[in-house]
């Protein structure tokens, strides 16, 4: 058995990386060593989880919300992210007791002096960014040059949904709120077109049309005559 020890900056790790691997982490955070799975889904903790709380800790931008910042971190962390999945997974060797935070304090300085270059490219553009246009540009630009993983998405009020109308599964941070949630797969997924089926919340709608410039408009109901 590998024991897990998780850490409070991350969350959403234990839960997602027990989900990777079908199990229920137990209270001791055991997890059966089925290597490729586990060292899978520690290297997605890595690239997802530790990337964007680093960023978020050095980044001087200031955010008018939060969904608008796991927006903006997360397409900064889609950047060079199979490249990073690399270097993680031959950084990551498990021991049967795993530290997540002592590893990624003291194990991850070729990843961090990556990281390190968007940081530094985003603080010294901060005050050109506080202008609110600006902002929006920028993050616009950011988007649209993530590649794209699927060609169309489906977003309801509860998530994101395939051409077959189920649940994509892509990595989610499940301690954000619902909205952030799914904006994070929509930033990850990076779809051509995206569509509203169902999406009752007019609040998450109008949220994702202002981040993204692939919303397709609403169909026009014409009355029958």
């Amino acid at each position: 058995m590998v024991c897990i020890h998780g850490d409070n900056r991350f969350p959403s790790a234990l839960e997602y990386i027990g989900t990777a691997v079908s199990e229920t982490p137990k209270e001791m955070k055991l997890f059966t060593p089925n290597t490729p799975k586990l060292h899978n889904a520690i290297c997605d903790v890595i690239i997802n989880d530790c990337k964007s709380h680093y960023i978020s800790t050095q980044i001087q931008t200031n955010f008018c919300d939060p969904v608008t910042k796991t927006a903006f971190i997360t397409a900064l962390c889609a950047f060079d992210h199979d490249t990073d999945k690399i270097i993680a997974s031959n950084i990551l060797r498990i021991t049967p007791t795993f530290l997540l935070g002592s590893f990624y304090d003291f194990c991850l300085p070729s990843l961090k002096s990556r990281w390190d270059e968007v940081c530094i490219l985003a603080n010294e553009n901060s005050k050109f960014l506080l202008c609110r246009r600006n902002f929006d540009k920028l993050l616009h630009f950011l988007i649209s040059n993530i590649e794209s993983r699927v060609d169309h998405v489906f977003v309801t009020d509860n998530g994101v949904l395939d051409y077959n109308r189920t649940p994509i599964n892509v990595y989610v941070n499940n301690s954000l709120t619902q909205t952030e949630q799914i904006v994070q797969q929509l930033v990850f997924l990076s779809p051509r077109k995206i569509f509203f089926c169902n999406c009752q919340d007019a609040i998450l709608e109008q949220k994702i049309r202002s981040i993204f410039n692939n919303c397709l408009p609403r169909p026009r109901l014409t009355a029958k005559i």
